[in-house]
């Protein structure tokens, strides 16, 4: 069924009012432009016109690969903190207000119902899991790690197909708080994709006369915040609505995420992680650039004859291997730069400035100096340093970006029917990897250390280890390694229950041996008769 289309319109069009707001955004994306540069300069070229088709954009590619290097490892870092494999990244937890409920039952029997539920959302956890390692997420998340890396800004929709939206491509306004009020994304498409109704009207207008044959149709999609947690959203195309993309959606539910690196107050736009590092990355591409243009001149091979000598330049350019000819060592000389020093210089101060960039990049060969031997704890202790300073980022990826993909996830799977839908409410998704992991490591690291410390005073005071609850401590051990130990770890009371039964077995076993001892002994009495 074809399309209703209106068009009849609010004062502004989305193109208007797009092509409006992309000069508030004009800074941003030239600082992005200048930091891609730097590290992938194909995340955004300089020339970003996707209404015309195969048509080749100049990209200039950088002098040093220490950029993209770093950009690309620490994405794959943070993708497999955020998505770690066939990991849950969140658990599903019982919320507040289903937990005041279970207070209400007998305590055997809300504990019994608490593991029930507990039982459940795990298997609803590994479903989700599962649905999205078979998706094409992780590929897009790590799309989208470098982007926010260079860029500081990306969108990205998680709706039955996964797209991403470049800086270039999409306009956004927050209020001061930085939460999201508007969004315009702009798509060039076939026209063979829209609706033909829509296109046939497009076509008696006057701004269909104006495009161009091999031209993409621009497409703009309108996302608006209509209260606290309400949001609506729309498409047009020739300055007209097309009626049967409008859409109502909820926080939970909403496809988009526009997602942010590093928030200043007050702008609608991110910072990037690139921009923080931006003065080491030029300096390095033009150290590079220099080392390498005057390394390629130093190469060059040239001789000076002297005029007035009595060596001929023609002789000794036409002269074979091993002939003999007439001259002076004195007449002829290789040219040289004399340059060394300076680039000595020049190489010293460049590998002082990769060593930054490679710890701020988290790169392997920055927690490893310069020795003969290197332990691998001295390279953990390091690596988990640099692992916490990104703290920061973690937190807020784990509110902006996987929160919104649990949520959004768990809705996809349950309009579908492929897990169970649950009473709003009632379940409360938490990350657990990110910054929640870095604070997990940390406790593990400190117990690990007070073991340290009472296994080395129960040498000299053994009652130390009787005050010690294994139980417990074997619990402890397992939350700061996120593994769920509920069914591996024997409870006290089973035990005190197998202890019971040893006993139980030994005393049957020591009443048969009091009883059989006598028989045997008088049948062999019997025998010796």
């Amino acid at each position: 069924m074809a399309a209703k289309t209106k068009t009849t319109h609010s004062p502004e069009t989305a193109k208007a009012e797009y092509q409006k707001l992309s000069r508030d955004r004009q800074q941003f994306l030239s600082r992005a432009h200048e930091c891609a540069k730097l590290t992938i300069p194909s995340l955004i070229p300089f020339e970003n016109d996707q209404s015309r088709k195969n048509e080749d954009v100049d990209i200039e590619q950088p002098w040093q690969s220490i950029g993209s290097t770093g950009v690309n490892t620490l994405a794959a870092k943070l993708l497999v903190t955020i998505l770690p494999p066939n990991t849950p990244f969140f658990q599903l937890t019982i919320s507040r207000k289903q937990r005041s409920e279970l207070a209400g039952l007998e305590p055997e029997q809300a504990d019994q119902l608490a593991s029930q539920i507990e039982a459940g959302l795990q298997r609803m956890e590994a479903e989700v899991v599962r649905d999205i390692e078979v998706s094409t997420l992780r590929t897009n998340l790590f799309t989208t790690l470098k982007h926010l890396l260079v860029s500081g800004n990306y969108l990205l929709y998680l709706g039955d197909d996964i797209k991403g939206f470049q800086l270039y491509k999409f306009v956004a306004v927050r209020d001061p708080s930085g939460n999201l009020m508007k969004l315009i994304v702009r798509e060039c498409v076939d026209e063979k994709t829209l609706p033909q109704d829509l296109v046939a009207e497009a076509k008696r207008g006057e701004i269909y006369d104006s495009h161009k044959d091999g031209d993409n149709i621009e497409l703009y999609t309108v996302v608006e915040r209509t209260g606290p947690d309400s949001w609506v959203s729309y498409q047009e195309a020739f300055d007209q609505v097309i009626e049967s993309t409008r859409g109502t959606y909820t926080d939970e539910s909403l496809p988009w995420v526009c997602l942010r690196m590093i928030p200043i107050d007050g702008e609608d736009y991110a910072r990037s992680y690139v921009e923080e590092l931006f003065g080491d990355l030029q300096s390095s591409e033009d150290l590079t650039k220099a080392i390498v243009q005057g390394s390629m001149i130093s190469s060059r091979l040239l001789w000076l004859v002297n005029p007035n000598g009595m060596t001929d330049a023609d002789e000794l350019q036409d002269a074979s291997n091993g002939d003999i000819l007439e001259g002076r060592v004195e007449d002829v000389q290789a040219l040289r730069a004399d340059k060394m020093g300076d680039f000595q210089v020049a190489q010293a101060v460049l590998q002082q400035i990769i060593a930054r960039l490679e710890r701020a990049f988290l790169l392997t060969s920055s927690v490893q100096r310069q020795a003969e031997r290197v332990t691998a704890t001295e390279i953990d202790r390091l690596t988990q340093e640099l692992d916490d300073a990104l703290g920061g980022y973690y937190s807020l990826l784990s509110q902006e970006l996987q929160l919104p993909i649990a949520f959004r996830w768990i809705n996809k799977m349950q309009g579908k029917g492929d897990i169970p839908k649950l009473p709003s409410g009632s379940v409360e998704p938490m990350i657990v990897t990110g910054i929640d992991a870095l604070g997990r490591g940390q406790d593990l690291n400190k117990l690990r250390g007070l073991i340290s410390d009472l296994t080395t005073l129960a040498q000299a005071l053994p009652s130390i280890a009787q005050r010690i609850d294994e139980g417990e401590l074997i619990q402890r051990l397992a939350n700061g390694h996120g593994v769920d130990v509920s069914a591996l770890i024997k409870t006290d009371e089973q035990i005190a229950a197998e202890v019971a039964e040893q006993q139980q077995a030994q005393m049957t076993q020591s009443m048969v041996d009091k009883g059989t001892a006598p028989a045997i002994q008088a049948v062999a009495n019997n025998q010796g008769q």
